[in-house]
This record gives C-alpha cells, structure tokens and sequence, in this order.
C-alpha cells in the first residue's frame, strides 16, 4: 500500500513539474522575451507529451489502487426487506 502511494504521489509530481514547465515556457513566449521558433515548438511538445505520459500513468495507478466492487442484487433486496420490517 505505501508503495502505490509513494507512486501516486510521484506520478502527480511529474504532472506538476510538466505543468508548471509549459507555463514557464508559454510565459517567455507571452512576454515576448522569446521567439516560437522550431526548437522551442519541440521541446513544448515534448513537455506536452511527458506531462501526458504522466497523467495516463497517475490514472492507471488510481485505478488499480480502488478495488472492485461488487454488490449483488439479491443482497440489497434481502437487507431493504429486512430493513422495511425493522421499522
């Protein structure tokens, strides 16, 4: 279990990290200190596709860290019946 959790909570690091570089980066292009030129482009993508690459990863970890569930029908029938006499 801390071991999925030190993985969430690295995975939402490199999301982080990837965000918080785009912005940086969309912030020079703004401010007009630099040029979108076609190294600048690359390396957007790149850090477009690594932040991807996170956040996929960030979902699978979620999803395998909630288990399935399963709730049979003929339980929550049985326990509301019971329940309808109770009161």
């Amino acid at each position: 279990m801390w071991c999925l959790a030190w993985r969430l909570m690295a995975l939402q690091k490199q999301v982080a990290d990837a965000d918080e570089k785009l912005k940086r980066l969309y912030h020079l292009v703004e401010k007009g200190v630099t040029d979108l030129d076609d190294i600048l482009k690359d390396r957007l993508n790149a850090l477009k596709a690594e932040r991807d690459r996170a956040i996929a990863a960030l979902e699978r970890a979620k999803e395998q860290s909630t288990p399935d569930i399963k709730i049979d029908s003929g339980l929550i029938e049985r326990f509301a019946l019971r329940e309808t006499k109770i009161c």
